[in-house]
């Protein structure tokens, strides 16, 4: 047969001897394996915002200043009372109550370990990442050692009253250890009634800027 010259009738013939695509490819609608976008957790809380909540507060220079001056009363209510009759030279008087001196000298002791640990606690917040004490840990301690030490050194200025300048000195170096021991007996009600203060901002309303 002759072939024709007509394009028309040559372009029929090509549609239909071209060949149909798979199945596979004419319907292949798989979705796309792209993995969908990861959230950036700086987009949400900003570095700034982050730093400000990891950042524990400044500790207090005041509560720092009372624990120092604790490091202080707490071994000049124990040196002086109990040097007070190697001073003086002279016995103590009968109507002092040797076992409640030991007493004072035992609440001393462990106060000034207390106090020196609550500024190591201070220092280590300060120029480092370390966490304060726990505020019911430190009010129970804090009311615990205000207890002790009113209870002795109440004892001691209800017990005798020892005249300045009387025993040869003794007097004078024990009443300067019941000095100390009442200013111990302070700053310990004044950092139990700061704790109980702290606790209370809840109630406070946030100023509004």
């Amino acid at each position: 047969m002759k072939p024709s010259n007509n394009p028309f009738a040559e372009s029929c013939i090509m549609e239909k001897t071209e060949v149909p695509a798979s199945s596979d490819e004419k319907y292949d609608h798989t979705p796309s394996s792209t993995a969908p976008p990861s959230i950036d957790p700086e987009s949400i809380y900003p570095p700034k915002i982050q730093e400000q909540n990891d950042k524990s507060p400044t500790p207090n220079k005041s509560r720092l200043a009372l624990r120092i001056w604790q490091t202080i009363a707490a071994p000049g209510t124990f040196i002086l009372q109990a040097s007070a009759s190697a001073y003086a030279n002279h016995d103590p008087p009968s109507a002092i109550n040797v076992a409640l001196l030991y007493f004072v000298y035992g609440v001393c002791s462990a106060s000034f370990i207390w106090s020196s640990f609550m500024i190591y606690v201070y220092f280590t917040r300060r120029f480092g990442t370390a966490g304060k004490v726990k505020r019911a840990v430190t009010f129970a301690v804090d009311t615990f050692f205000a207890v002790l030490v009113g209870i002795g050194v109440s004892s001691e200025i209800g017990m005798y009253k020892c005249p300045p300048g009387e025993l040869d000195g003794w007097c004078d170096l024990f009443n300067t250890g019941i000095f100390f021991g009442v200013s111990l007996f302070v700053t310990y009600v004044a950092h139990s009634l700061w704790t109980i203060f702290s606790s209370l901002s809840f109630i406070r309303e946030t100023p509004s800027h």
